[in-house]
C-alpha cells in the first residue's frame, strides 16, 4: 500500500462537502479515511492544503478537517500580501504588544490552530525571522481580535 498526500483539492466554489467527496457528492457524513482505503487501496488521507490565512480562515473546512484527523496546510499562508497584511494595524498591534514583526503573530497564529504553515521566502533575515515564533503566545484576546479579520472569502478571486 502506498500512502497519499495532497490527493484532495478544494475547487473554488465549492463547499466542504465536495473536498471530501471522490466520485460525485458524497456526504460530510462518510469517513473519508474509510472511503479512500476502499476505492484507492492507500493508507488514507493525511494532510489537505488549502487557502488559508488571517482574513480567509475557513472555519467550516478547519473544523471538518480536525473531525476527519487531516492535517491542515495552509496554501499562502501571507496571503501572499495581500489586503496589505504587512501594515495591518490589527497585526501590528499584536505584534507590538509580543515585540514581534505581523509575520511572526500569523506564524504563530497557524501555529496555535494547528495548521501547518510553510511561508515562502528567499530572503534569509525573513527566513530567520519565520522560525522566531516558538518564545510567545497569542493570548484568548490576541486570537479574537484575528478572527475578527476573517473576511471569509478567498484573496485570490482570479483563480475562482
Amino acid at each position: 500500500m502506498t500512502s497519499a498526500s495532497n490527493i484532495f483539492y478544494w475547487q473554488r466554489g465549492t463547499g466542504p462537502e465536495q473536498v471530501f467527496g471522490i466520485i460525485g457528492k458524497f456526504p460530510i457524513g462518510i469517513k473519508v479515511k474509510s472511503l479512500v482505503i476502499s476505492l484507492l487501496g492507500i493508507k488514507g488521507l493525511l494532510n489537505n492544503q488549502i487557502e488559508t490565512h488571517v482574513f480567509f480562515q475557513e472555519h467550516v473546512l478547519y473544523d471538518e478537517l480536525k473531525k476527519q484527523q487531516v492535517q491542515n496546510e495552509a496554501w499562502s499562508p501571507f496571503s501572499a500580501g495581500r489586503n496589505n497584511i504587512f501594515t495591518n494595524e490589527t497585526l501590528a498591534a499584536i505584534g507590538k504588544k509580543h515585540k514581534k514583526s505581523i509575520a511572526q503573530v500569523c506564524l504563530r497564529w497557524h501555529y496555535q490552530r494547528g495548521v501547518v504553515a510553510i511561508p515562502r521566502s528567499q530572503n534569509k533575515a525573513h527566513m530567520i525571522e519565520n522560525l522566531n515564533i516558538f518564545d510567545f503566545e497569542l493570548d484568548k484576546k490576541d486570537l479574537q481580535t484575528i478572527a475578527s479579520l476573517d473576511l471569509n472569502k478567498t484573496q485570490f478571486p482570479e483563480w475562482t
